[in-house]
């Protein structure tokens, strides 16, 4: 297990891209969760759901949104303005946001074998104006968001990835694109300390909790309504995933991590299917990130 850790930690902190559908997949891995899967609906299931919808209604307008979460949708929107990246071609992304010397950066690496011809995205932002540039702009073999829509479909039509990692590796190796790979380790110790100390945030994030979890999850909800524009059907059929919610620490910020899963087809792929998650602050209630992943690299 503690290898799986390390090969985990070692792929996905190349290139220092770090967020929270990366930091998800870590801990399932340590705790040997697999894909969520869609389970029937009881009528216990279906009563709670329907008070979560009417107290999302209540809280609609009373969203909090952080500077953090205006500053990613910003930048989201920049980058989809300026280059044509969309929320389902952001699956292939990690997405990261820094500050420094008064400067928010906003930063989208290409992940695992996509990295080399999907490059990096950096987006300034500053005053609710964002600037985005793109580390392969003009580099052959490159995948702009042309090259992302026909994988994307691809990708839909195969139920995962699979060979769109395998277009990716070859590509990268016929136009000799550079991996972003740092080549991080971390000792043994070292990942048990990184362990140690997410327990004890994650203990400190759920003793400084003013609000339940049943009233996060509607702010989340209803977050996920209004960024992502689900319909009533779509919020009807999003499952929370209970055994993949995360306490944590980022920034001082004592944060819930609300991670739902929405598949309303067995058998495939349907628009707005996917992963989806949500940072509340325990405290305020503000919402700090909202994620969205098409689950169709399969390794969500």
């Amino acid at each position: 297990m503690k290898n799986e850790f390390q090969k985990l930690v070692d792929r996905e902190l190349s290139g220092l891209c770090w967020d929270e559908r990366m930091r998800q997949r870590v801990l399932h891995s340590l705790q040997k969760e697999e894909k969520p899967v869609k389970r029937k609906m009881t009528a216990a299931m279906a009563m709670i759901l329907v008070l979560v919808l009417i107290g999302s209604i209540a809280l609609a307008t009373g969203l909090i949104f952080s500077p953090r979460y205006d500053a990613l949708k910003l930048a989201d929107e920049a980058l989809l303005s300026a280059y044509g990246i969309t929320d389902e071609m952001l699956t292939f992304f990690s997405r990261t946001l820094n500050k420094e010397n008064g400067a928010t950066t906003v930063t989208y690496c290409g992940i695992e074998e996509l990295r080399s011809v999907l490059g990096v995205y950096e987006v300034q932002v500053d005053n609710g104006r964002a600037i985005v540039k793109w580390s392969l702009d003009g580099v052959d073999g490159g995948w702009d968001a042309n090259k992302l829509a026909k994988i994307n479909v691809l990708c839909k039509q195969e139920g995962d990835c699979n060979k769109a990692i395998e277009q990716a590796i070859a590509d990268a190796e016929h136009y000799q694109l550079t991996d972003y790979d740092t080549g991080i380790r971390f000792s043994e110790k070292e990942i048990q300390q990184m362990m140690e100390k997410r327990s004890q945030e994650a203990e400190a994030a759920m003793k400084a909790a003013v609000l339940t979890t049943h009233e996060m999850d509607a702010i989340a909800r209803q977050t996920l309504q209004e960024r992502f524009a689900l319909t009533q059907h779509q919020l009807e059929q999003l499952e929370l995933v209970e055994e993949s919610c995360d306490w944590f620490v980022r920034e001082d910020q004592k944060l819930f991590s609300l991670y739902y899963w929405l598949r309303q087809c067995e058998d495939n792929w349907t628009e707005a299917d996917g992963i989806y998650i949500v940072d509340v602050n325990v405290e305020t209630g503000a919402v700090e990130e909202a994620h969205y992943d098409t689950g169709l690299f399969g390794k969500g």
